[in-house]
């Protein structure tokens, strides 16, 4: 049986690097090397050990992957082209038979577990989508 890599997609939080989403995936054991190499590509300052809560409190998505188990982490507060980058990798989703996203609240900082894909789009869609001012 063939060991399948592990991955990592970052959904850049558009207001503060405005790039397309990066998904990286290496054959170790870790992740850590891939968020080195993200940092590199992109110059940022990220503890590669503490990662999730470096990226997510600069509202980035982090979404993972080792063996068939998908994993995303969502800051409390997204932008509109996050969450249409978000919805074009849904079937994408799919394909893995464990799903589950954690949402960050920030000032307890904990995470609310969702693992239905539908339920977790509508969690984000009403809950973490940045309101437009007017």
């Amino acid at each position: 049986m063939n060991r399948l890599p592990i991955s990592i997609t970052i959904i850049f939080n558009d207001n503060i690097l405005n790039v397309p989403m990066v998904h990286l995936e290496y054959d170790g054991d870790h992740h850590a090397p891939l968020i080195r190499r993200v940092c590199e590509i992109y110059s940022l300052n990220i503890n590669a050990n503490n990662y999730v809560e470096d990226l997510l409190s600069n509202n980035h998505i982090i979404i993972v992957t080792v063996l068939n188990n998908i994993a995303l982490y969502i800051p409390k507060t997204i932008t509109q082209k996050q969450f249409t980058q978000l919805k074009e990798l849904q079937s994408y989703f799919s394909t893995y038979d464990i799903f589950e996203a954690a949402v960050f609240n920030y000032s307890d900082k904990v995470f609310q577990t969702v693992t239905d894909i539908n339920a977790f789009f509508e969690y984000v869609e009403n809950n973490c989508l940045e309101k437009t001012r007017r």
